[in-house]
């Protein structure tokens, strides 16, 4: 394959031909079929440099040749002139031809959608391709203004984001990053930026810029050349500025009701005292080392940690001294990406937007080879076959996401004998048809399949990851499922597991006990179903459940997994109101509202903490401000039995009314009629606003153990 062109080299080119028009057919015939946008750029970018009329002298020769970069070129042409057909003609033929589409021909196509007048949500699909596809830190600088204009446009997010950066660094590169990532995830991200060498001064002041702002979420961003540590630290010099920073970041915890994004310190890599610097008890690495230490150690579930390494993930090179002697730049601009994925990963994941459940095909996935056709002895898994164990290690892997709470499914098309043989019998399995809690193996399509999944789970398709060997089946589910999340990959095992790694979509800020036991769950209500049959009656079948329903005041305790519930439930949600760790303490410790947690156990299993409500209480009027509920225990009639808990709560405190307000989201159709099913009447409507209003006198009382009914009780 060809190098890219080197500008110079074109204008070198250009010169020594006989026309511009004689050396750029010279260089298209050269390439021929070949295509890289770094030598599309720069061809036409010396070719406009050097030729006055591009349009009549270079656009008729080109418009001859169907090959990708005079495609490329004859697009730009046209784009220029406002030739919208022709330009959307060449980067059809262009994307055809290479048989992908790189971030800069999506991004072109989004400009030229826009200028023709196109809808906005083809602009907006067009560059979040783009942006998937994680183009370097230049593309960010060419389409900034482009960006800019969609993220001020008349788009609806998933969510609202106000994001504050602090560190004593020129900051605005990564801003931009962290703005355009987020909107590739559907995030309206508003940035703060702290002024360099001011954010400490920001995080006392009550009255700065940071206080105004009210972030929801904080990233303290510290740098080893801010610090200037020499080869040989003192211990006690490390311990008094780990203090003096363990110090101001529980001021910004306890200033702001805000989600912490706690960055490490970058590893010193090169010194002048060398590979001594390791062998020193006060070396300069070992002091980074306790550092760190201390700032990842026992944070709450309102804190998260990221270290600096796994950048590398997605950049070369985090410092680059010239850069920060220049114009203080930490990190470079090469890494500004790597570092905008990695936040907006964890703002995911306090959004409770992080992928739920992994979805992954097995003939050439799960282990090499196809059963059906090679046998049990034939597939590849395991050792001395080094792709063997490859494919042992992304088992490994997928294992450990299910052991962190992520549900597995498995989706392939294969005879279901075929499939379960290798999960039944093959000694070098990691993973065992139990640790899946869908398993569809037929010859359905496997969009259909994958649909059926999610409605199995109760998941929407935007919280399912896809992965799979083969780009004809990630190509076919992402064009019927475009909600889910398809991972491109080499068809390795490596190429599959770095895929996974780096996708960052399981990212989480927190780990409960529900988390870990979440399938219990799931394989209950699988259980349900089947058993739920042999009941004639709901009540009967209810009955058989056995449930145990516990609840009490939010405490330290639970406080993480409710905060978790409140920012992660999107279909079982009243209102879509959501609040982290800090400002559901400071709302109990306030008085005025009532939290509550709901617990449910059942003869199937412990499903744990699965249902919270929010009451704000003014007076003698209690306001519903929100009501969530796991979905995984839906049809137990959980939420009568709340709603009971709510209503005696209410009367025993002197409340007279109850309010309440239902807000529709695309999501939470299911709880469009929660609120007159549990006595509440109709009060009027604020724009799609529902409002509803009750007597804590209506309260629900027990008929059959947990078996609830609403029935009309005397006030008190």
């Amino acid at each position: 394959m060809n190098r890219p062109l080197d500008p110079g080299n074109m204008r070198l080119i250009v010169e020594v031909a006989e026309s511009p028009e004689a050396a750029l057919m010279a260089v298209l015939q050269a390439r021929g079929d070949e295509f890289d946008i770094e030598t599309a750029g720069s061809l036409f970018g010396t070719l406009a440099s050097i030729v006055t009329d591009l349009e009549t002298e270079i656009l008729p020769p080109v418009k001859a040749l169907a090959t990708p970069l005079a495609d490329y070129i004859c697009a730009r042409l046209a784009m220029r002139t406002n030739n919208y057909s022709d330009a959307f003609d060449h980067l059809n033929r262009l994307i055809k031809t290479v048989g992908k589409t790189p971030p800069e021909i999506s991004a072109m196509r989004a400009q030229l959608n826009m200028q023709s007048g196109g809808s906005l949500v083809s602009t907006i699909s067009d560059l979040r391709s783009a942006l998937k596809a994680r183009p370097d830190h230049l593309f960010y600088a060419r389409y900034d203004k482009f960006i800019t204009r969609l993220l001020n446009a008349d788009w609806v997010p998933r969510r609202n984001v106000k994001l504050a950066i602090l560190g004593s660094s020129t900051l605005s590169f990564l801003a931009q990053a962290v703005r355009f990532i987020g909107f590739r995830e559907g995030l309206a991200v508003e940035v703060y930026t702290s002024n360099f060498g001011a954010w400490r001064q920001d995080v006392l002041n009550k009255l700065s810029g940071l206080h105004e702002f009210n972030p929801d979420v904080v990233v303290v961003l510290p740098n080893a050349l801010e610090l200037a540590l020499t080869p040989c630290v003192k211990q006690r010099e490390v311990t008094v500025l780990l203090d003096e920073m363990l110090a101001i970041r529980q001021q910004l915890a306890e200033g702001l009701a805000a989600h912490i994004i706690q960055f490490g310190i970058e590893m010193p890599t090169s010194g002048a005292w060398g590979g001594l610097e390791d062998q020193l008890p006060d070396g300069r690495r070992r002091m980074v080392s306790r550092i760190n230490d201390g700032l990842s150690a026992d944070l709450p579930g309102s804190m998260s940690y990221i270290d600096p390494l796994r950048v590398r993930m997605f950049a070369d090179q985090i410092t680059d001294f010239e850069q920060w002697c220049r114009a203080k730049l930490y990190p470079c601009q090469e890494a500004t990406p790597g570092f905008a994925e990695l936040i907006i990963s964890h703002v995911r994941a306090v959004c409770g937007l992080s992928a739920k459940a992994l979805v992954v095909d097995l003939d050439n996935t799960l282990w090499g080879g196809v059963i059906g056709e090679d046998g049990l002895s034939g597939i590849l898994l395991g050792p001395p076959n080094p792709t063997g164990e490859a494919y042992l290690a992304l088992q490994r892997y997928i294992r450990d996401l299910g052991q962190k709470g992520i549900l597995l499914a498995v989706c392939s098309k294969n005879n279901l004998a075929d499939a379960e043989l290798a999960f039944a019998e093959h000694d070098a399995m990691v993973l065992k048809k139990e640790d899946f809690l869908a398993f569809s193996s037929n010859w359905q399509d496997k969009a259909t399949n994958i649909a059926s999944i999610a409605e199995e789970l109760n998941i929407g398709a935007d919280a399912i990851v896809f992965l799979d060997d083969s780009p004809v089946e990630r190509a076919w589910v992402r064009n019927q499922l475009p909600e889910v999340h398809v991972l491109e990959n080499d068809a390795t095992p490596a190429g599959m597991l770095k895929a996974l790694d780096e996708s960052l979509l399981f990212e989480s800020v927190g780990l409960t006990s529900e988390d870990q036991t979440r399938h219990v769950s799931y394989r209950a209500n699988a259980a349900i179903r089947e058993a739920g049959s042999e009941y004639q009656t709901m009540d009967d079948f209810l009955a058989s459940l056995s449930m145990r329903c516990d609840h009490g005041p939010v405490d330290s305790l639970r406080l993480a997994r409710v905060a978790q519930l409140v920012n992660k439930t999107n279909q079982f949600n009243l209102t879509g109101r959501r609040y982290n760790e800090s400002q559901i303490l400071k709302a109990i410790d306030s008085g005025q509202w009532w939290w509550h947690w709901f617990s449910l156990v059942d003869r199937f299993g412990d499903h744990g903490l699965i249902g919270v409500i929010a009451a704000r209480c003014e007076d003698d009027t209690w306001n519903l401000d929100n009501w969530l509920m796991s979905c995984r225990v839906l049809g137990r009639r959980m939420e009568n039995f709340m709603a009971r808990t709510l209503f005696i709560a209410a009367r025993e405190s002197g409340a007279t009314e109850l309010t309440a307000t239902f807000v529709p989201s695309d999501q939470n159709e299911m709880v469009s009629g929660l609120l007159p099913r549990m006595g509440f009447i109709e009060a009027g409507t604020t724009g799609d606003h529902l409002h509803y209003r009750q007597h804590p006198g209506y309260a629900l009382v027990e008929t059959g153990g947990p078996i609830l009914d609403i029935q009309a009780m005397d006030a008190a």
